[in-house]
């Protein structure tokens, strides 16, 4: 039996000797909502990584691909224990989206039906930043259980915005 990929490169089956993963079960309406992330235009928030000079030009289309997939977790997973850390390099392209407010509220309500808050913590950044090995750590083992892996290139250092971490909140 060969892997089987849905939107974003979710594995949906896999071989049992495979790779080790997740299985949450995802429903038609979880697909739904993973192919409009797949399908949303993100290219102006290339254009900003690429003015801020945030990561090296051969990196950008998979920095995309990889906040896509960073905005799907929150569909998959829902977990007000253990928040969802973005990357540095993810938070940038975050960052860009939610200043673009019209598109991003578009985005949300279609799909989370609902403003998906990013919430810096509140704590000194020696604090936060003992908080985002964790966070980060959990994060990336829900990116790999859940697409196969992730690219190191995008996903080597943990966000840092405000001097503090930053988190997912779903409403």
């Amino acid at each position: 039996m060969a892997i089987k990929l849905g939107p974003l490169g979710i594995i949906l089956e896999q071989p049992a000797l495979s790779i080790q993963s997740i299985h949450l079960p995802v429903s038609q309406e979880a697909l739904d909502k993973l192919r409009i992330i797949e399908d949303w235009d993100f290219s102006a928030f290339k254009l900003d990584a690429k003015m801020l000079d945030v990561i090296g030009e051969v990196y950008l289309d998979a920095l995309i691909i990889e906040a896509k997939r960073f905005l799907a977790l929150s569909i998959i997973y829902k977990d007000p224990d253990w928040p969802i850390t973005p990357s540095k390099y993810v938070d940038v392209i975050w960052h860009s989206f939610i200043l673009d407010t019209q598109d991003y509220m578009d985005f949300c309500n279609k799909v989370y039906g609902a403003y998906l808050h990013h919430s810096p913590e509140k704590t000194a950044s020696a604090t936060a930043a003992k908080r985002a090995g964790p966070a980060i750590g959990h994060t990336k083992t829900l990116m790999t259980a859940t697409f196969g892996g992730i690219n190191p290139n995008v996903w080597g250092v943990a966000a840092h915005c405000n001097t503090a971490a930053c988190r997912v909140i779903p409403d």
